[in-house]
């Protein structure tokens, strides 16, 4: 059960946090971009970095502590390069008024379909409550995308759908692809190719991915090898790429099938299992089958969190569960129900890291590390909880 003080929030945040993120925001002055306080990203562009973090880090805290946990680890804190980070971004297409032929204007709910390419331009929603009335600015730089995200966009190199209005530019490197075009390709990570689309969830900050994947792949060695592992909401495979060198047997669960059809094609280790079905259902039928516990699982899922289901079946068939999350009100909503004070081999919280894959704006990504309190052997741990 969520505190009443962890679920009264408006839009994702506690009502002092949006008071102080709506004064943050007033702080324009010393923003770099030339879009910023039209442009609807970036609303923390004019603080410091180091007060940025100081205050996710803060809110990070905070979300756990109204939740009830009381052993909350020392955060450790993460940092990113402030700007050029971004390696996928969402654009939209900026229409051109009917009157001016000119671009701007408000997005449309469907599909604009331009007699000419080159009529389209890249834009980001202004900074608006409420969508109905926002408007698409036309820009020709970002400052926290990728350099060749960046040139693309001054160059006006982008070729842009014709037949959507929202659109994802995944650039690194020399990968450059976009979502209703050449979406397909592969992108180097931690010295590993992983073919992914443009279209398909992917973490946007290249850079931190491979810290946190070397954290992973730190904490998976220490595992128990002669168990399955398992990666969960795995979208294309990423963490699994890395931890088929480490464990034989690996499960995969994704309902997106796209991005179940890509971790096929990035994890082709023979004892590999894939799974399309919701976590809710994976969860139930995975509780009921008679099955060795995970040494180790990892799960990345979206701001919802994990279903009450498979926030009971890691509890009870998980030696070390590392959690990715990019919500820090239903990562601390699962933590309490992950956690059982009572059980002598439960899971206890050992670690908690605040990566910041997105500075310049309030999103918080983190990592919680959980480790059975009593450690047992396949052969004498007691049977499986349903």
């Amino acid at each position: 059960m969520l505190y009443p003080e962890i679920a009264a929030f408006v839009n994702g945040y506690f009502p002092e946090t949006v008071l102080q993120l709506s004064t943050m925001n007033t702080l324009t002055e010393n923003a770099p971009c030339p879009y910023n306080g039209r442009c609807g990203g970036c609303p923390m562009q004019g603080v410091a970095y180091e007060k940025q973090l100081l205050n996710k880090k803060e809110f990070l805290w905070k979300a756990f502590s109204r939740a009830g946990i009381s052993a909350i680890p020392d955060i450790k804190v993460v940092p990113s390069s402030p700007f050029e980070y971004r390696n996928r971004v969402q654009f939209h297409r900026v229409p051109r008024c009917a009157e001016t032929g000119l671009p701007g204007g408000k997005p449309r709910m469907r599909p604009l379909k331009l007699e000419r390419e080159a009529e389209a331009l890249c834009g980001f929603m202004t900074r608006s409550g409420n969508k109905s009335a926002a408007e698409i600015v036309p820009v020709n730089d970002c400052l926290i995308a990728d350099p060749s995200i960046r040139q693309a966009l001054k160059t006006s190199s982008i070729t842009i759908p014709i037949d959507r209005d929202r659109f994802s530019v995944y650039g690194r490197d020399s990968t450059l692809l976009v979502e209703g075009r050449a979406s397909s390709g592969v992108t180097r990570i931690h010295q590993k190719d992983i073919r992914i689309d443009a279209g398909t969830f992917f973490q946007s900050n290249g850079a931190l991915l491979e810290l946190l994947i070397d954290e992973l792949l730190s904490i998976a060695g220490t595992a128990d090898r002669r168990l399955p592992a398992a990666d969960l909401y795995c979208g294309v495979g990423t963490f699994a790429v890395y931890l088929q060198d480490i464990f034989e047997r690996i499960d995969l669960l994704e309902a997106n099938k796209a991005a179940l059809n890509l971790a096929r094609v990035n994890v082709p280790l023979a004892k590999a299992r894939f799974s399309g079905q919701r976590d809710t259902v994976w969860a139930m039928n995975a509780g009921k089958a008679a099955r060795e516990p995970y040494g180790f699982a990892v799960v990345d899922p979206s701001r919802q969190g994990l279903s009450g289901a498979m926030c009971r079946f890691l509890r009870d068939n998980c030696e070390i569960l590392c959690y990715v999350s990019c919500n820090p009100l239903t990562l601390a909503r699962d933590v309490v129900t992950l956690l059982d004070p009572e059980a002598p081999d439960g899971l206890r919280l050992e670690s908690l890291t605040f990566y910041d894959f997105y500075p310049q704006t309030h999103h918080i990504e983190s990592l919680a590390v959980f480790t059975r309190k009593k450690k047992c052997s396949p052969q004498s741990r007691p049977p499986m909880r349903k």
